[in-house]
């Protein structure tokens, strides 16, 4: 345990350790029970193979690693040990096994037993294969029957599954090698997890055609096996990597600029502090979102806030409206109780309470009026949960301005390596949604770092216990890799092309600042009343470039480091961060006369938490090479 570690990401426990193996020319990473990034010299074959416990609202429930053994010699390893699900009334316990041999064939083999009666969306394998090596090309499926077909991995993100009934895959890894995956002990099939911005295709079981959820029987065993093997045509396969060097290079200037950067309202607070709103003033956002629920007859109390906040902020206002049995009686009542702020709002959202995506017969209904009632206001519409709910059920959207999902990154994975891969994915759905709305504009509202509520639960809502942080509370809010995330996050929804993003929410735990209370679990959330957030900084820094011209830019090693580039003034602004625990030297491909002009890490963060103003005393520094500290975010500037 470290103290420095509630700085770097939330809490005192250090990460789980990361052993290198090797079977054969496959090289991987094996943390935590599971194995990740399956390479062959440098093209990722896998991303990751691993098994998970989905209870009947589809959360995981996580296993506690014991007896763990791990045998490895130079291509060659063994590991076994017993992974312990328990969350009441959950209780199913795996004894695993995984080995790789110097002719590259690797077994991952799960047998499992539940000590209690309890109810499943899933047990079994997932294989995740990376999105870049993999898509569009050809993938060879055998079928459970017998049979073998011919598809490709998807190009724009697949509302529905593209393989089913699997027995074996088979696809190029490069032009000398195949990989070739079989699976035993269930069916398997295919989704497209960029659906939920996870930056892989996943196979898994049991196909979702099959009912659930499933009660499973105390005794009861589950069994699973993965053999994995690569396929070459040139005997001597290289067993290492080209020692490529960390380079960020600069591509094509896009055209446009950042998207309009807003917040959402604080769930901590009814109302914001006088210290609150001026620091929130100070970011300049775009927007601030509300959400209305239009069935509540009285919402003169909100609008007061709602006009208040935006004026005194000097922002205006992304209302987002929740209909209910009577959309038409509902938005007479609002559009008569928010002639007071009618001048402060510049969004409309249109959803239903009963619907996941925004229906037809309300856009038809409510837009003609909305634009009489509230002239140049912008109408939106589309989901308040995840992308693949407007994915999957799109909406008419000729008479909207905009199209509208939010985004989190933990609805498969939740550590901070899983965190970091879902960036890349963020781009497809911008990508993808513009091509199923015709172009039409595209906000993001909320990102948020866990998920609000869950869309998709099929069992009673499970209560948080004692002493516990709520489900929709992460500690790494209040962290540098929070901060980090948050910017390549932008990044990637920046180059996409994306209109607008709110992020998170003013004050709270949920928030870029504090706020004037401590938060109810100071010992599990470790801020204090009035601290600023490090993700607080980022949306400071970026204000000052918000009409400049973004640059496409490149990371060798985007799960490393990251960057965002944006050009003004004849200068580019490169925003560099160090998504890990270690020193990253990186060479700026092209880089003339670097300049830091400013930076957030370990040594300044406690400061800058206390006193968000420390930061802006900070004096330019020449570079003469780009060293990025631990989780740290860094401002450059350079001649073009």
């Amino acid at each position: 345990m470290n103290d420095n570690n509630i700085y770097y990401y939330g809490e005192k426990n250090d990460l789980a350790p990361v052993i290198k193996l090797q079977a054969g020319s496959i090289r991987m990473d094996y943390e935590n029970g599971f194995l990740r990034y399956l390479k062959v010299g440098n093209d990722e074959v896998l991303r990751m193979i691993y098994f998970a416990v989905r209870d009947p609202n589809w959360d995981t429930v996580e296993g506690v690693i014991k007896n763990d053994k791990i045998e490895q010699g130079d291509q060659h390893f063994k590991i076994s040990y017993t992974s312990e699900h328990k969350k009441d009334p959950i209780d199913i316990s795996f004894q695993c096994l995984i080995k790789g041999d110097e002719t590259g064939h690797i077994e991952f083999i799960i047998k499992g037993m539940a000590g209690s009666d309890f109810k499943k969306n899933r047990i079994g394998f997932c294989v995740l294969h990376p999105i870049v090596e993999c898509m569009g090309k050809i993938c060879i499926i055998g079928h459970v029957d017998g049979s073998i077909t011919k598809n490709k991995f998807p190009e724009l993100i697949s509302p529905h599954q593209p393989f089913k009934d699997i027995h074996s895959m088979q696809w190029p890894v490069n032009e000398k090698n195949q990989a070739k995956i079989r699976f035993f002990g269930d069916i398997f099939e295919s989704e497209d997890q960029r659906n939920w911005t996870d930056a892989s295709y996943k196979t898994y079981s049991t196909p979702l055609e099959i009912p659930f959820p499933v009660e499973v029987r105390s005794g009861e065993e589950v069994s699973q096996r993965i053999e994995l093997d690569i396929i070459s045509d040139k005997i001597n396969v290289s067993l290492e990597p080209d020692k490529d060097k960390l380079t960020f290079s600069l591509k094509e200037d896009l055209g446009f600029g950042l998207p309009g950067l807003g917040v959402g309202s604080s769930t901590s607070y009814d109302q914001l502090d006088e210290s609150s709103v001026e620091q929130i003033k100070n970011l300049n956002p775009d927007h601030i979102r509300w959400d209305l629920d239009l069935t509540q007859k009285d919402l003169v109390h909100k609008f007061n806030t709602i006009g208040r906040e935006t004026e005194k902020i000097g922002s205006q206002a992304c209302l987002a409206l929740f209909t209910g049995e009577n959309p038409n009686e509902e938005y007479l009542r609002f559009a008569k109780q928010a002639i007071p702020i009618k001048d402060r709002i510049r969004h409309i959202i249109l959803f239903s309470r009963n619907s996941k995506t925004t229906p037809d017969h309300l856009i038809a209904d409510l837009s003609d009026r909305i634009r009489r009632d509230f002239p140049g206001i912008l109408i939106g519409g589309g989901t308040n949960a995840y992308f693949t709910e407007l994915n999957r059920e799109r909406i008419h959207h000729g008479s909207l301005d905009f199209i509208v999902y939010s985004m989190n990154p933990q609805v498969h994975a939740f550590d901070n390596a899983s965190l970091t891969e879902t960036l890349e994915g963020q781009y497809y759905t911008v990508q993808s949604s513009r091509n199923f709305s015709s172009g039409k504009d595209i906000m993001i509202s909320p990102v948020t770092l866990k998920p609000r509520f869950n869309p998709n639960a099929t069992g009673e809502e499970i209560y948080l216990r004692p002493g516990a942080l709520p489900s929709e509370v992460d500690v790494r809010q209040m962290s540098l890799f929070g901060a980090c995330w948050t910017l390549g996050s932008i990044k990637y929804l920046a180059e996409a092309g994306a209109k607008w993003a709110t992020y998170y929410e003013t004050a709270g735990w949920r928030g870029l600042i504090q706020g004037p209370s401590s938060p109810a679990e100071k010992e599990i959330f470790r801020s204090k009343a009035g601290d600023t957030f490090p993700v607080y900084f980022v949306l400071y820094w970026l204000k000052e470039i918000r009409a400049a011209s973004i640059i496409k830019s490149h990371s060798s090693h985007p799960l490393l480091f990251d960057g965002l580039t944006v050009r003004k003034d004849d200068k580019n602004h490169i925003f560099l961060v160090n998504y890990t625990l270690e020193k990253k030297r990186i060479q700026v491909i092209g880089a003339k006369n670097p300049i830091l002009i400013n930076t957030l890490n370990l040594q300044n963060v406690r400061k800058s938490m206390e006193d968000y103003r420390i930061l802006d005393e900070f004096h330019n520094t020449p570079y003469e090479s780009i060293e990025l500290m631990p989780c740290s975010i860094n401002w450059i500037t350079m001649n073009n």
